[in-house]
């Protein structure tokens, strides 16, 4: 039995194995092959704090990830590879996780970090060769290219470091973007295109990938013309690289039916990395955000086991393990109807101040949530507008306490901090 399992050991599942274990949680990380996911393709992190090049040790993903799982291992985290999960069972308190080779795992509470695995471009003879000259780990494979010619398919800040970094190998790179140009960072497209061994082909996409045994020609076409172009290999090589980065998909396979998932298949969360299954939390690129970065899957990391952290220790101290989510239709049952006093959080998901109080809240509720009910409502939900003009809610963040079906106490915008929450508490437990 275990306080916290994470599936997942990429830089978001050993971030929050770090931050759980410190905090003395029973922690155990189970990881299908190797730990780090895509960063133990990316050969140097620049942009992640306290990476500098041409410092005496720079950072490369595999070195990042094997400080990483040591740390956590240092704090006292569990780490098993080849653990692959084929099911899961996230109801109840005691949450169920099975593996391949059988075995069960039982725990308070889950961080889903499975992250994301590379786009395929989707075009004909692409399945048939990968790993034949169509790649997607260009510290993989980079080498077996050197001096050959290799096309990068992608534009962004990976397509472009991992071109530069092909370079030490092949003799000359062309990118192939489906823009009118590259969508890295400016620092990244200023080194790029600095480096005179790398050409650029713009508004175009592969149509056809060609070979026998190993890739031998490729099909362009322009998205702008529909005017196909086609490469042959050298033939002294006999052969080319094609390097993939596209993007990524999240591998949330495993949880489909189990945990809400959005339209494009990432894993739904709140700011705090809570799903809306009470005791199981999200982190890193297989949940929707903005920047699918190495500093941004810590980030979620470190806030998935904040949370967790929280929620075990509520439900050991035998409290409600979860503030319940209110709605319209709850509403009247959750909070009018109820005999002790009510706490409802009013938030919003674009309110930056509501936000920043959640942490505030969940301590809050850690502490009292024996003697009176917390509860929360997203005013973000449809068609809530009128609702919560009914109930005088007309700026946020709102904290509201009701008693005997009226309400009796608030605190509303600055002077929502969280001494005053818990002062309004305290008159009515």
């Amino acid at each position: 039995m275990y306080d916290v399992v994470i599936i997942g050991g990429g830089p978001a599942g050993l971030t929050a194995a770090i931050y759980n274990a410190r905090a003395r949680l029973k922690v155990l990380v189970l990881e299908k092959t190797k730990l780090g996911g895509q960063i133990v393709s990316t050969h140097e992190i620049a942009n992640f704090p306290g990476s500098i090049k041409g410092a005496e040790e720079e950072t490369s993903g595999p070195e990042l990830i094997k400080r990483m799982a040591e740390q956590a291992e240092q704090f006292g985290a569990e780490i098993q590879l080849r653990k692959e999960v084929t099911d899961l069972d996230l109801e109840g308190r005691v949450k169920k996780i099975t593996c391949k080779d059988g075995t069960v795992y039982e725990s308070h509470a889950v961080i889903c970090a499975n992250g994301a695995f590379p786009r395929e471009i989707g075009c004909v003879g692409e399945r048939e060769l990968a790993g034949k000259g169509v790649s997607y780990c260009a510290t993989c494979d980079g080498a077996f290219f050197e001096d050959m010619e290799v096309f990068v398919i992608g534009g962004g800040n990976s397509a472009v470091e991992e071109a530069m970094f092909i370079t030490t190998f092949a003799r000359k790179v062309t990118i192939i973007q489906n823009l009118s140009d590259l969508t890295a960072d400016a620092i990244a497209v200023e080194s790029v295109k600095a480096n005179d061994k790398i050409d650029y082909i713009y508004d175009s996409v592969v149509d056809s990938i060609e070979g026998d045994g190993m890739v031998e020609a490729m099909t362009i076409r322009n998205t702008k013309t529909d005017e196909l172009t086609r490469f042959e290999a050298n033939e002294d090589d006999g052969l080319f690289g094609i390097f993939v980065f596209i993007g990524n998909i999240p591998s949330t396979k495993l949880y489909e039916g189990k945990v809400p998932l959005n339209e494009y298949g990432y894993m739904v969360t709140d700011e705090a990395m809570c799903t809306p299954i009470e005791g199981v939390f999200a982190a890193g690129d297989m949940r929707p955000k903005v920047l699918r970065q190495v500093v941004t899957a810590t980030g979620d990391g470190a806030i998935a086991a904040f949370s967790a952290q929280k929620y075990v220790e509520r439900i050991k101290k035998g409290g409600s393990s979860t503030m319940i989510e209110l709605t319209v239709d709850n509403f009247a049952a959750e909070v009018i109807e109820q005999d002790k006093p009510v706490l409802v959080d009013w938030w919003g998901e674009t309110c930056e101040n509501c936000l920043a109080l959640m942490p505030d809240v969940e301590d809050l509720y850690a502490q009292y949530g024996n003697q009176i009910r917390f509860t929360k409502f997203n005013t973000s939900q449809k068609k809530v507008r009128r609702f919560c003009i009914q109930h005088k809610i007309l700026g946020l963040p709102v904290i509201s306490i009701y008693q005997n079906g009226e309400k009796v106490d608030e605190v509303a915008k600055d002077d929502c901090t969280k001494e005053a929450i818990e002062d309004i508490i305290k008159k009515y437990i």
